[in-house]
């Protein structure tokens, strides 16, 4: 053993001495290099190396240039970001700004240079198997007061009172003078026993492979819908299909003034109770493979298409009374990946929201976005924008474009990559005009596709 041990030494003998050889050689040459520095000739210029990614320390918005120009998306706390290229510009303590992808600009002081890879997680980040990102509880009456601090919910001292049906995200949970408190997102305290937990519901759509050989329903009727031996409100019922069940249509007959849907052999339901999905032809300039979608508001339904092949199908809910959601071809302007909800400025009715997930505005504040508050899908409920269930808005939030990055928070539809196309309309046989941004409509992007 203590031979073998002596060969090995002696084997790596003639390296060892040769390394230590270069030594003095290398010692006198960095003697030289700073001896003529000193006099000013031959000096090599100082290169600052950058470091090839940031580490984003606080929630931060991106610009199509340094100096906030252009807003193009916002970047989660905690994504590693590549760093292409370094510029100077205003409106950014230090005066730094790094390139952290194509026409995207971050401000320097928002995070931390690294060595680390890129990384960035999909947001919203929902974990544990649940169906959205955040735990929310409402205000279960009117007058539910808020505290600012401990001391305060102690002393009973609120800051403010807020009406039924607000919300707040839970980040934790306290006890103050013997009594439970949610601790929200934003710091505040709210006794446990004035809140209630929001369930989200589990319904979801159906995904098609083309328009199907039956026309398909979903039931829209609370807890359950009777079915019938034959059509008719004096048949004989026979069983009862739960809310939110998905039925195929065999035919439609008309008796004593009302529809009935045979859904099975000797199996009929009265169409008030099953919300049928119509299928359209797409918009003029739509390309073969361009996704899209439609909206029925005399259906509450949505149909998501690739060029003219419907993939998927589900319930929405649209604006009630005086709060109709628009009309119209639009195109998809803005993608959040989760945010909170207030009423408009001036409004008659007092509303909010947290962390509301999957959103896509296509109209000033109306936007398609995940719903955890209701499982009224298939009615008319929300103050204009288009409810989907939250797995439906998941769905649909990844399936369109423009796609939202990996770390980012939010992304804004370019020329170059437009927004969903999104149509709302009455019934299928309605004419709507385009009211998206100029110059995106299909008809102008498949002649600039096609050239001169």
């Amino acid at each position: 053993m203590r031979k073998a041990r002596d060969q090995i030494c002696i084997a790596l003998l003639p390296p060892l001495v040769g390394i230590l050889a270069l030594v003095p050689q290398a010692l006198a040459g960095h003697r030289s290099s700073r001896a003529h520095g000193s006099l000013g000739a031959g000096r090599a210029p100082h290169t600052r190396v950058t470091p090839i990614t940031v580490r984003v320390t606080r929630r931060s918005d991106l610009f199509a240039r340094p100096g906030k120009k252009g807003f193009v998306g916002t970047v989660a706390r905690g994504s590693i970001l590549p760093i292409m290229t370094v510029a100077r510009g205003g409106r950014c303590k230090g005066r730094r700004w790094f390139q952290v992808a194509e026409g995207a600009w971050m401000c320097a002081a928002s995070g931390r240079t690294s060595w680390r890879l890129p990384r960035g997680r999909p947001q919203p980040i929902v974990r544990g198997g649940r169906l959205v990102p955040r735990v929310v509880y409402y205000a279960r009456r009117d007058g539910v007061a808020v505290f600012t601090s401990s001391e305060a919910a102690a002393a009973g001292e609120h800051d403010r009172l807020v009406e039924r049906g607000f919300s707040f995200s839970v980040a934790g949970w306290r006890r103050i003078a013997g009594r439970r408190f949610i601790l929200t997102r934003n710091g505040e305290l709210v006794r446990r026993s004035d809140m209630a937990r929001y369930r989200p519901s589990a319904f979801e759509g159906r995904h098609l492979r083309g328009r199907p050989r039956l026309p398909i329903g979903c039931v829209i009727s609370y807890k359950y819908a009777p079915v019938r031996g034959a059509p008719g409100p004096g048949a004989r019922r026979v069983d009862r299909i739960k809310h939110h069940s998905w039925v195929q249509v065999h035919q439609v007959i008309r008796r004593r003034g009302r529809r009935y849907l045979r859904i099975e052999q000797d199996r009929w339901i009265a169409a008030r109770h099953v919300r049928v999905v119509r299928f359209s032809a797409p918009p003029a300039g739509v390309g073969p493979h361009e996704r899209w979608v439609e909206v029925l508001l005399s259906q509450q339904t949505l149909v998501a298409y690739e060029g003219a092949r419907p993939v998927f199908a589900t319930l929405v809910s649209t604006g009630r009374w005086r709060h109709q959601t628009p009309r119209g071809l639009f195109r998809v302007r803005t993608k959040v990946a989760m945010a909170t909800m207030n009423n408009q400025k001036g409004a008659g009715e007092l509303y909010r929201v947290d962390d509301v997930p999957w959103i896509q505005y296509f109209l000033q504040g109306y936007a398609l976005h995940g719903t955890y508050w209701h499982n009224g899908f298939g009615r008319t409920r929300s103050h204009g924008c288009i409810n989907l269930s939250p797995k439906d808005a998941r769905w649909l939030f990844g399936w369109a474009p423009p796609h939202l990055r990996p770390g980012w928070m939010a992304t804004e539809a370019t020329t170059g990559e437009p927004g969903l196309l999104l149509r709302v309309r009455r019934a299928t046989r309605q004419r709507v005009r385009y009211r998206g941004p100029k110059g995106q409509d299909p008809a102008s992007l498949h002649q600039t596709a096609e050239g001169p």
